[in-house]
């Protein structure tokens, strides 16, 4: 365990979060009306507009980072409101705060925990919470009182995410997530999703994922699994790959090997374990249906462009490998136009391609050739199509039909994918 992720976290983005409710719903309704020092004005004996009032000018004064703060003010004005209304949260929680600022914890956590036995919707009460539970290193709290602020300010997401994100690779906060993701707490779909396109460690937000099950159903459940095997594609995570990829909701099986053009095999939901079509810069590619209802990929590259159009991930054996494809032209730029096949290692520290086709690959017709030699030290392959225009006349456009990866000596191995949660 790493006992200071959290309360990095949470000092990272405390006053983000303070400016938060000083602009949001949590100081958007202060009073009951929109204008609070009016209210109080004319409703002088009224404990809530009171407490909301002193609570703005607190904030304001936060925010606006003021060198002397008139704490003896608000806590006059706390005091009053409890006398008109004594179940009065808010002016709980500014006497908390006001005790905080003297060293008195004590008499801060005792008005804190009062403020939160009143209302559990008291959103700078469980932030205030959250804190102190960080600084002891109370992970069990810190999850616990961010589900309450979740639950009860949905607003507060994008301020409190980053502090879940930062925690993610401590498992004790993982473990204490799980009943969260598996319960489905209103607020998990949207901080997975944020957490798929944010985590700097995808190997542990697909860690806590598997022990909770998988990713809740939800409409951004797809997104949320899409990217986030991306993300460990691009990290290089060949274990976890392989562990997550069977909990994506409707996962094909047996389709990491399989090196075809079909509707399965270009699902961009699974891409690159599916056939991925890029088109960078000036160079467009696309997986078409053609006559029959074959699918074909077809690339189209300016002259002067190049660029990575298509992708694959493999989880091929070690072995010798034969390299078949089919290629139609339709036209072919002036000066080294280029369509050509690479494989290299998936995975973190990968380097140069331990494969390329050889010669321009613009040939019409039918192509077999001595495919990659796969390493032991490579258990999964990236297949990349790389093309160039040519350095003048009209591009290249070219259609290839089919490509298919085999054993020299038979059938291609498929890779076991397994489905149980294992860390």
């Amino acid at each position: 365990m790493k006992p200071n992720l959290i309360a990095k976290a949470v000092v990272a983005v405390a006053g983000v979060t303070v400016a938060w409710f000083a602009a949001g719903d949590a100081v958007g309704n202060i009073a009951r009306t929109q204008n609070p020092r009016l209210a109080a004005q004319l409703s002088p004996t009224d404990g809530r507009i009171v407490a909301n009032l002193a609570q703005a000018d607190l904030l304001s004064a936060l925010v606006n980072k003021k060198r002397t703060i008139a704490w003896p003010s608000y806590e006059s004005e706390a005091r009053r409101a409890l006398r008109l209304d004594p179940l009065n949260s808010i002016a709980l929680r500014i006497l908390g705060m006001n005790a905080e600022q003297q060293k008195k914890m004590a008499t801060a956590k005792r008005f804190i925990e009062l403020s939160q036995q009143v209302s559990r919707r008291d959103g700078m009460t469980q932030l205030w919470l959250i804190s102190q539970a960080a600084k002891r290193d109370d992970v069990k709290a810190v999850v616990r009182h961010c589900d309450i602020l979740l639950r009860t300010q949905t607003s507060a997401g994008p301020q409190l995410a980053p502090i879940l994100n930062q925690a993610l690779p401590d498992p004790v906060f993982r473990q204490e997530m799980i009943q969260h993701v598996r319960g489905k707490s209103p607020w998990i779909p949207d901080y997975l999703n944020y957490a798929a396109n944010n985590a700097e460690h995808p190997e542990a937000l697909s860690q806590l994922i598997r022990a909770a099950g998988g990713v809740p159903d939800s409409p951004v459940r797809v997104d949320t699994e899409s990217t986030l095997l991306r993300r460990l594609v691009d990290a290089g995570a060949s274990g976890e790959i392989m562990r997550f990829f069977p909990l994506m909701k409707n996962a094909p099986r047996n389709i990491i090997n399989n090196s075809g053009f079909t509707a399965k095999t270009t699902d961009m939901r699974f891409t690159p374990i599916t056939w991925e079509a890029l088109s960078p810069n000036a160079v467009v590619a696309s997986f078409d249906e053609e006559a029959g209802g074959l699918l074909s990929l077809n690339v189209a590259a300016s002259a002067g462009e190049r660029g990575l159009v298509a992708r694959k991930l493999f989880a091929l054996k070690p072995g010798t490998y034969r390299f078949d494809t089919e290629i139609t032209l339709a036209s072919a730029g002036d000066r080294y136009p280029l369509a050509s096949w690479k494989m290299r290692c998936a995975n973190a520290s990968a380097g140069a391609p331990f494969w390329q086709s050889a010669g321009s690959w613009l040939s019409v017709g039918k192509h077999s050739l001595q495919g990659p030699i796969v390493p032991a030290s490579c258990p999964l392959q990236m297949l990349e199509l790389e093309v160039a225009g040519g350095l003048a006349g009209e591009g290249i456009e070219l259609t290839i039909p089919s490509v298919r990866l085999q054993p020299a000596g038979g059938t291609t191995p498929a890779a076991p994918m397994s489905a149980s949660p294992k860390s």
